[in-house]
């Protein structure tokens, strides 16, 4: 009996170091980092596994903002309105781009005269909530995907990560304009929820095999004194 279960719980660490392995060949995972938009521009953070970075200036002009594109001084959001949270910036829309992956070091990502590239894309949504006071902070999650291409024949990576969005509104028009209350986008922060990394997982691993082993023994002990 404690031979089989033996021979289980290898198995069951050999099956985690296996989903381990397999990860690493997986998307990077974006551990942490943020956007952080206030007004027309802002900035890009992203950091992961493989000691993949990436920082740039992003902003409204050359890309899509979801929030500012429904929510602007001109064109504000009603109570009720379902707000796209999302964000895309792709290529010349990534400012001064610098990156870092496996310990190589990348300047000018998207510049055109620069092999490099990269990507990004946020997606979420939030309802803009009933006019109460001048200001509110809307809490929501987002979902993010993209890539980096570091210059070299198929060495695309893809990157992907979770996180929160907290996205500041103020209350515009009204009373003597004689329009309806809207709300107006003024600031958001996108901010990247850590994940487990695989040392984490292979610790996780090992205390199953302890587990298993320590009960192993102890339901032998029962069995002698029996």
């Amino acid at each position: 009996m404690q031979r089989r279960v033996l021979v289980l719980s290898v198995l069951t660490a050999a099956s985690l170091w296996v989903g381990i392995q397999t990860a690493a060949a997986e998307p990077i995972q974006i551990t942490g980092g943020h956007l952080e938009m206030a007004g027309f521009t802002g900035t890009l953070v992203l950091a992961g596994d493989r000691d993949f970075s990436l920082s740039a200036g992003v902003g409204v002009v050359d890309a899509f903002f979801g929030p500012w594109s429904q929510c602007n001084a001109g064109l504000a959001c009603l109570p009720g309105t379902t707000i796209n949270l999302g964000a895309n910036f792709v290529g010349s829309s990534l400012h001064g781009a610098t990156a870092t992956l496996d310990g190589g070091t990348f300047t000018n990502v998207t510049s055109a005269a620069a092999a490099t590239s990269a990507a990004g894309s946020f997606s979420g949504l939030a309802s803009a909530p009933l006019l109460d006071g001048e200001t509110v902070t809307i809490v929501a999650p987002f979902l993010f995907e993209g890539s980096f291409y570091p210059g070299f024949p198929g060495s695309l990576e893809f990157l992907v990560g979770q996180g929160t969005v907290r996205l500041s509104l103020e209350r515009v028009f009204g009373g003597e304009t004689g329009l309806a209350p809207r709300w107006r986008y003024t600031a958001a922060h996108y901010e990247f929820d850590p994940v487990p990394e695989p040392g984490t997982l292979l610790l996780t691993a090992t205390g199953v095999v302890w587990l298993v082993r320590r009960t192993a023994r102890r339901r032998g002990r029962l069995t002698l004194d029996a």
